[in-house]
Order: C-alpha cells, then structure tokens, then sequence
C-alpha cells in the first residue's frame, strides 16, 4: 500500500484494530484524548515549557513514503517533543504514524506466528527450521520439559518432535492469541488446541519473536500443559 489515504480504509478484523478514515485526518490534536490508560506518555508537555521553545518545529514525512526509517521510539520522543511546543499538527501526524506501524508489526508477527504452527502441525523440519531464529539465545521448553539452549540443539528437539507427527491426523486450533510488538521484538501469548488421534489437550504457549535481518523469526517458545490437563498425555510432544 502506497498512500496514508488508502491505509486508513484498512480495517483489521478479529477485534485486533481497526484504523478508521477519520481517525488518521489531519485535525489538530486534542491533549484530553491521548490521556488513556498505557498511553500517559502522550500528555507530559507543559506548556510553561512549550512558550520556551517557541522557535523549536518539528519536520514530519509520512512513515510509509519509504523514505523515513526511524523507529517508534524515534517517533514518540518527536511526538513528546511536539507536543512541548504545542505543535499539535505535527503530533497528530506522529501519532498516526505509530499506530500504523504498530499494526504493521503486529501484522508481520502473526502472519510468522502462523508459519510456525504450521510447520509444526505438517511435521514439516524444513518449514520449521526456516522460521527458527539464529543465535545462541535462541531456545525451548517442550511441556515437562527442560529449557534447550542455542539453535543447533533447539532444531536437534525438534527433529525428534516433528519426526513423531503424522501429518493430517495432528491438529492444532489457537485460541486467545494475543500479540504484542515494538521495533525488533514481539511476543505472541496463545492457546493450542491439540487433537492428534486419541490425544488431546490445551497448551499455554508464549513464543517471542525477533527481527533478523528484516524479517520475524522465533527465538523462544515455551509450552506448557494447562494445569487441569496436567496429566494429559501428548506423545506428539515429548523429546
């Protein structure tokens, strides 16, 4: 998508957000609205201070030109700065800017988020090595399992979990996905539904993801069977 206009018709399903047309117009910006829960950090200008920086503006590009790379935090510390000098264009225009590329990162993670269980549910190693992150971070923790450290040894689990999948009769369903992202990390919470032959179960699962050379891999995933499902067995699963 190349222009703000055509972004902000873009309505994202599932609850996630929905940027309507009238919220990314150019209308100056009324403080009392950014004062929202997690968003304190919008309503720190005093406008004592803002008469003293009358000669300090700010030059703003549209994030999605292409020509601007800064990163969100970039951007919210130019959108405290506008506000300081009460240049409420210039913040309504940042604003837009960071919930768009918020929901771009969000985007980008969940479409990886679902690159991984789909390499998981088709018993897919290759599928599922190109998804994984590099990196001695990089880790694991299988349910009732121990934490495995380093890439070699995170692809050498999965090896032996993948190797134990059928695949068409191993199915996973999500549900409660939540997603949370910044410039070059994110975590995904979920879920998993497991249903494989006379195995079933709920996992709690949290995998978090980094941007490696401009793409979302995995560098951690943690599963663990729901506490009333302890004593479930899936075999699918063990390493």
């Amino acid at each position: 998508l190349n222009s703000r206009s055509h972004r902000s018709k873009t309505c994202l399903g599932n609850g996630r957000s929905a940027l309507r047309q009238s919220q990314c117009a150019r209308r100056p910006l009324d403080r009392r609205r950014l004062q929202t829960p997690g968003n304190e950090w919008l309503a720190r200008a005093d406008s004592s201070w803002s008469r003293q920086l009358v000669g300090v503006r700010l030059q703003t590009r549209a994030v999605w030109d292409g020509e601007n790379n800064m990163s969100i935090a970039d951007l919210r510390s130019q959108l405290n700065a506008a506000l300081e000098v009460e240049d409420y264009k210039a913040a309504a225009d940042l604003r837009d800017s960071i919930q768009l590329r918020l929901v771009d990162s969000k985007l980008a993670v969940e479409d990886a988020n679902t690159q991984f269980y789909a390499a998981f549910q088709n018993g897919d190693l290759q599928g599922m090595d190109r998804i994984w992150g590099q990196g001695e971070h990089v880790q694991v923790i299988h349910p009732g399992g121990e934490c495995i450290a380093g890439r070699e040894m995170v692809m050498d689990s999965w090896r032996s979990v993948l190797g134990n999948i059928r695949p068409r009769t191993f199915m996973i369903d999500l549900e409660d996905v939540r997603i949370c992202a910044s410039d070059n990390y994110a975590f995904v919470t979920c879920v998993e539904i497991i249903n494989a032959d006379e195995n079933k179960g709920r996992i709690c699962a949290t995998n978090i993801f980094e941007k490696q050379d401009g793409k979302w891999l995995i560098v951690l995933h943690h599963g663990s069977i729901a506490p009333f499902l302890r004593k479930t067995k899936l075999r699918s699963r063990s390493v």
